[in-house]
């Protein structure tokens, strides 16, 4: 029997409890990735997965959990963002699902929780990133107007770029236009440049021990001095080398 004579056999009531039966195991899916969000966080602060054989990162995310590194990320995002606050938000994070967790991250905190859950309710994630596409503009819109009432007239800033280093500011400016719904390249850089800021420590042992974590290695950073040279970051590791022999 034909896949086809199998659907047209079905009563009206079967088949509006197949729709009922698609949306609880979506929910599930959805509802089940709080805990693979842990286990990965966890996983990518340890660097585990270096004991485990891979080389880096995205090797082990792809290579072993054959998932998309991207997906991961904000996955490992989220637990970041909410693992340090308090269990009844933790408790509605889980309720609502990874896709529409990963758009709050650096949106939502302790203090707006409550406002943000009003917000979304009920609504899907295309009309969540619709809303803040919008909060977005209508901030980029305040800006333009307090400017225009202050009469300010914008500064330029002008600078040089080697031209591997042009192609990166462009993509980032085209990419982030795109995602905040605008057309100027202030507002871009501005969103970009702030979006760092929130990043919170940005120093070099910060960076170092990031992409330390990444790649599951060990950096030492060198710096000429007039003295000779010093070690601003991996002192500890190049002491545990010089013990070793």
């Amino acid at each position: 029997m034909s896949e086809e004579n199998i659907v047209a056999e079905m009563t009206a009531p079967e088949k509006q409890n197949l729709r009922e039966e698609v949306i609880a195991a979506r929910d599930a899916v959805e509802n089940g990735y709080w805990a693979l969000s842990q286990k990965l966080h966890q996983v990518y602060d340890m660097s585990l997965f270096v004991e485990w054989g891979y080389e880096d990162w995205p090797s082990y995310v792809e290579g072993e959990l054959d998932l998309n590194i991207r997906s991961v990320q904000y996955m490992v995002s989220i637990a970041d963002h909410f693992g340090k606050m308090d269990s009844e938000i933790q408790e509605w994070v889980k309720s609502i699902g990874w896709s529409k967790a990963k758009e709050l991250v650096k949106r939502v905190t302790p203090e707006n929780w409550t406002e943000w859950k009003s917000k979304i309710s009920g609504k899907t994630v295309r009309q969540i990133q619709d809303m803040l596409k919008a909060d977005k503009v209508d901030a980029d819109s305040s800006t333009e107007k307090a400017d225009d009432d202050n009469a300010e007239k914008p500064q330029r800033v002008s600078f040089s770029l080697f031209a591997e280093q042009a192609t990166t500011v462009q993509q980032a400016l085209e990419q982030c236009k795109s995602d905040a719904n605008t057309d100027k390249d202030g507002n871009a850089i501005t969103l970009i440049c702030q979006d760092f800021l929130s990043q919170g420590d940005v120093s070099l042992a910060s960076r170092l021990e990031t992409i330390e974590k990444t790649f599951g290695i060990k950096l030492i950073a060198v710096k000429e001095t007039d003295d000779g040279v010093a070690f601003p970051y991996g002192e500890n590791t190049l002491d545990e080398l010089t013990a070793e022999e």
